[in-house]
């Protein structure tokens, strides 16, 4: 069984700018009213010798683009009204540590726009 290693960390940063509708961001910056986000993905897996390597790889990278494809709607859920994905890169990597543990890793980032929902004051 292949064991997987998963790091996610979700960064949020606030950025303003004119922006009359949901659109791509210019200038790296967010529209007044919605915030930028951005996610790195990694993970990294053993591979099997007895199986085709591409085939591990490319099951790899089916994982890291699954998880960024559902970054808006875990956004979208926990606090936002909307989400939008702006911007994604990806990187693969193989190693040979030594002759016997070969692992291929694969990173993901993804930069989303996203539309916070109405925060109530608190009732003092």
């Amino acid at each position: 069984m292949t064991r997987l290693y998963l790091a996610a960390i979700i960064i949020l940063t606030a950025n303003t700018a004119a922006w009359s509708q949901m659109m791509p961001l210019r200038g790296g910056r967010a529209p007044d009213g919605y915030i930028s986000l951005s996610s790195n993905i990694t993970i990294s897996m053993p591979f099997d010798k007895s199986q085709d390597i591409e085939a591990q790889q490319k099951a790899a990278m089916e994982s890291v683009y699954r998880m960024i494809k559902n970054s808006c709607e875990l956004v979208v859920d926990a606090f936002a009204e909307s989400c939008e994905i702006t911007g994604v890169s990806s990187n693969v990597n193989m190693s040979n540590r030594n002759d016997r543990e070969m692992s291929v890793t694969v990173s993901g980032q993804v930069q989303m726009v996203a539309k916070p929902r109405a925060v109530a004051a608190p009732n003092p």
